[in-house]
Order: structure tokens, then sequence, then C-alpha cells
């Protein structure tokens, strides 16, 4: 069977209403995933794509065009104790939706939890951890180069790739959520499931502030972003930055969670 695909914007929402409504019977489980521009609480959300392996079915929401109401439905779905959202990396999906658009997620599975303590291995992205499952990879990614489109996700109407690519990256996450629970240790389970829950609240729970850098770019975030690693690992804060042009001209978004942090995080950027 070919997984449908259902396009959401203005008011056309029927189908996911109707859809919404047979999950929230009992226990759902959704893959879930947003993109947007400089995702996060001074960000926007642009598309929210969640797949219901129930019914075989993937919605990719133009966030922007719907209603409030339709917000206040999948706020319902998506905080209820009977929903278990798969996601890979949840921490800045968590801080916009909570902040732009008051939806505090509930039961998180993420995947990127999961992979590193199987595997040892962090910040993989998606498609490297379905690779590592020996499951199907999203061909439809595409290399945004936000160098020389920042705002990507804002473009409208909304394209074949941007579609393809959103929902794909949500297509095999329940898939993906069996196979760790079959690899994982009862211990590692244990722990994943324990850092799922701290990730969802993580961002959301700190403070941010824009700190310019003032080191040369390359140094600071270093080779293949080892040196921006260390720096979080350092100072107990995390740095945000999409684009080049953004980076040099406001710096990172460094969320920190007390002034002893955020000394530390303006040390590392070079003051």
């Amino acid at each position: 069977m070919t997984m449908q695909v259902n396009v959401v914007e203005g008011e056309d929402i029927d189908a996911l209403i109707d859809c919404l409504e047979a999950e929230m019977q009992g226990p759902s489980v959704c893959g879930f995933d947003l993109e947007g521009v400089d995702l996060g609480r001074t960000g926007t959300v642009e598309l929210m794509s969640l797949y219901f392996p129930n019914q075989d079915i993937v919605f990719v929401v133009d966030v922007p065009s719907v209603s409030k109401d339709l917000i206040l439905v999948l706020k319902g779905y998506l905080e209820r104790e009977e929903t278990m959202c798969v996601v890979h990396d949840c921490r800045q999906d968590s801080d916009a939706l909570c902040h732009i658009h008051d939806i505090k997620l509930g039961k998180v599975h993420d995947t990127s939890c999961f992979h590193a303590y199987i595997t040892g291995d962090t910040n993989k992205n998606i498609n490297d951890v379905l690779a590592y499952n020996e499951l199907k990879v999203n061909v439809h990614r595409m290399q945004v180069d936000y160098r020389t489109n920042h705002a990507h996700w804002a473009c409208r109407p909304l394209t074949r790739e941007m579609i393809d690519h959103a929902a794909n990256d949500v297509a095999q996450l329940p898939t993906l959520r069996e196979f760790q629970f079959k690899e994982a240790t009862a211990a590692q389970a244990l722990s994943a499931e324990s850092k799922s829950s701290e990730n969802k609240t993580t961002l959301r729970n700190m403070q941010t502030v824009w700190i310019a850098c003032r080191l040369p770019m390359g140094k600071f975030i270093g080779r293949r972003g080892c040196g921006i690693r260390a720096a979080e690992r350092n100072t107990g804060c995390l740095f945000y930055g999409r684009g080049e042009s953004a980076k040099r001209k406001q710096g990172f978004l460094v969320y920190y969670k007390d002034d002893q942090g955020l000394q530390k995080a303006r040390r590392a950027l070079g003051y």
C-alpha cells in the first residue's frame, strides 16, 4: 500500500480533523516533525508533519495558513497522555510549540536519544539513524542552502520537494521506535526514555539571548561541529544559528540556565 500524503492548507482541514478524532478514541502513536525559520521561540513554525501508522497517512500542515481552532485540536491531541509522539531530536520542536503555539508535547520517544544510548553515537541525523536500523531512508531530503535562502521553509506556494521532504521525514519514525525497543537493553531503554522526557523540556525551560561570536566562525564551530559541541559540554548551554549570514550578523541564539552559564557562554564566544 502506498502511503497517503495530505497537505492541510487554509480551511481544508476536514480530513485531518476526522483522523485526529479517530486517533483520540484510544492510545495513539504518531511520527512528528516541524520545519520552520530559526525554529524555536524566536522563529516561526512553518510546517507540521504527522504520520499516523494506524491509518498509514501523513498530514503536512501549512501552519501559518490554518485557523487557531485547528491548532487547538492539535494541542489536545499532542498533549494528551495517550498520545506517543515519535520525534528525532525534539528539543527545538518542543520549544517552538510551547512558546509560539502554547502546545506542550506530552509523551515523547526521541529517536536521537535512543540511538545515542544504543550505539554511543550522538548528533546523527534521521537518515543516519534509519540507515543504521536498515530502514528506508528519506531520499526526498533536500540539501537546503540556508546561506542563500535563510527562510526556505516560509516560501509559498509549497513545492512538491518541500512536501516530500517533510512527509518522508516522519513516515518511518513509528517503525524506527519499534526497532529501537527491540535492540535496546532494558537499562538503555530506561535511560533513553528518561532522556527523551528531559529533551522535551530542556530548551523550553531555559532562557535565551543572541550573542555575536568574536572568534573566527570556523574555529568556534570546529570540524563537523566538534567545537560547538565542546562549548556546550563546557558551559551547559546550547548554541543555535542557522545560515552563515545570520551567524555573522546576530551570532548565536544561546539557551542558558543561569547567569553562571551565560558568562561561560560569553567567554566561549570570545568575550
